[in-house]
């Protein structure tokens, strides 16, 4: 069968544990983009087993090399597309083999579609099994390329999608495996250092930006409280579910350190 004449594009940092997976989900697509932080594990060699193009993700030899601004590094991904379609997914996931026949679908009708954009819909994975009975998380990860301006945000990137396109849905989704507590704790540790890295802390923006966090916290229990009642079987464990909602909170905890710290 002919592959998917569509651009995919992999962050890795020392993937080899998951890469395996995500990039066999993937092997129907006819360019896959790799772009790597000099891992040191078995990363680049998975990568090139499936026929992978890779790209350092910064110009130097400097081994193992975090991502310091993820809206950059998805944008060199976009500069080197091979096709007007692209499809970004984390080395992490995997996507379902019904979405890779949808996506095809998609890319064959060409201009007749009514989109140029997709929301991909997200599933958890927790250890082996599959979430299926929540409902899933939706994120813009498909696309065509004329029809976006690229990527914004050090983290939490998105992508802009032009004046006059509109956005559908997949039908298939994506599975998003979760990563051990303590991984995930570390991980948004440094998103947190990010996003606190360009920020000048003056009173108003101590304010706003604690009055946000607040209530997103507040408002995710909420959130967690109607899905219990409406769907109680239809959950991710607690402890993930609150370390989600606490992640509010850690930011205005270093907020305000840092604010004290510069005074002081």
């Amino acid at each position: 069968m002919e592959k998917v004449r569509c651009t995919v594009e992999v962050l890795t940092y020392n993937s080899e544990q998951t890469l395996g997976r995500c990039l066999e989900s993937v092997k129907d697509f006819d360019d896959i983009i790799v772009l790597d932080g000099n891992s040191t594990d078995q990363t680049r060699k998975i990568a090139k087993q499936y026929h992978a193009r890779i790209v350092p993700q910064r110009e130097t030899n400097k081994q193992n090399i975090r991502i310091e601004h993820f809206a950059d590094v998805r944008n060199k991904g976009i500069a080197l597309a091979k096709h007007d379609w692209f499809l970004y997914i984390d080395s992490d996931e995997y996507l379902s083999q019904a979405a890779v026949e949808e996506i095809r679908g998609i890319i064959a009708r060409g201009k007749d579609n009514i989109y140029f954009a997709y929301n991909l819909p997200r599933v958890p994975v927790v250890g082996k099994k599959i979430i299926d009975r929540l409902r899933p998380s939706y994120q813009v990860r498909f696309f065509y390329l004329p029809a976006v301006e690229g990527f914004i945000k050090r983290i939490h990137e998105r992508i802009t999608i032009k004046i006059g396109y509109q956005v559908g849905t997949l039908l298939n989704p994506e599975y998003v495996p979760l990563e051990d507590i303590s991984v995930l704790q570390e991980k948004w540790s440094g998103y947190i250092d990010m996003q606190l890295q360009d920020i000048v802390i003056t009173p108003k923006i101590l304010f706003l930006k604690t009055s946000a966090n607040i209530k997103k916290f507040f408002k995710y229990w909420v959130k967690y409280a109607i899905g219990l009642v409406r769907r109680p079987r239809s959950r991710l464990p607690f402890w993930y579910e609150y370390h989600n909602a606490a992640y509010h909170l850690r930011i205005v905890w270093r907020l305000w350190r840092l604010y004290i710290t510069k005074k002081i």
